[in-house]
């Protein structure tokens, strides 16, 4: 019994065993965790990490569809945007066209009413004057070829291509016939003969005059 004393002193006396390096207390189990305590299962810890890594997953593949999806709305806006500016250049050189058209033919019209209304007052001239004798103290009529000098390189869209011809006749003709009266002129002052001298310039005149005025306005609406 003595013996049996002294071994139960000298146990409550010992110092604390001392576990994988650390010192053991009385309230610890083996584990290392205090006594009392729950540990965290080491599942619970994954299982947050996977929510984060799948939410991470969604919002790059969700940031990709949009910029996909924001792709292609902004590539069908731009071909609506260049469709849209393409009908409307169309129509502008649909109205251009009209309106170069519709200004050239009031210039054609105006050149010949020029022609008729000198014309008419070489008629109304006393008959002591011959005709060939008054174009020759007359200056030309003054053509306007404004709308046509400044034209040219669009009436292709303007016109068709028997109008384009006949317009450039039109004004090919304009310009032989102040050539044929400025050459007639010339024949009155130098010629010591031009009643006979002036026969040739004279009948050109009268052809291109002649031409002018029955060939009328190629753009004049039938």
């Amino acid at each position: 019994m003595r013996v049996l004393g002294c071994l139960a002193d000298v146990r409550a006396q010992s110092p604390p065993a001392v576990v994988e390096g650390r010192i053991q207390s009385g309230n610890e189990n083996p584990t290392g965790g205090r006594l009392g305590q729950l540990e965290t299962p080491p599942g619970k810890d994954q299982g947050k990490h996977s929510d984060s890594k799948s939410e991470l997953i969604s919002a790059v593949v969700g940031a990709v569809v949009g910029a996909i999806v924001g792709g292609i709305i902004g590539w069908r806006g731009s071909i609506s945007a260049v469709n849209a500016t393409e009908a409307l250049a169309r129509e502008r050189e649909t109205d251009q066209a009209m309106n170069l058209r519709e200004m050239l033919r009031s210039e054609m019209e105006y050149n010949l009413q020029a022609i008729q209304d000198d014309f008419a007052w070489r008629n109304d001239q006393p008959e002591d004057f011959l005709p060939s004798q008054w174009i020759a103290h007359h200056p030309c009529p003054s053509w306007s070829s404004v709308v046509w000098a400044n034209s040219v390189a669009l009436l292709a869209k303007a016109l068709k291509r028997e109008e384009v011809l006949s317009v450039h006749k039109f004004y090919a003709s304009l310009s032989s016939l102040t050539a044929a009266r400025q050459a007639l002129t010339a024949v009155w002052r130098q010629s010591k003969k031009p009643h006979i001298d002036s026969t040739s310039a004279f009948d050109e005149v009268l052809r291109l005059e002649g031409e002018l005025l029955s060939a009328k306005n190629p753009l004049q609406p039938a």
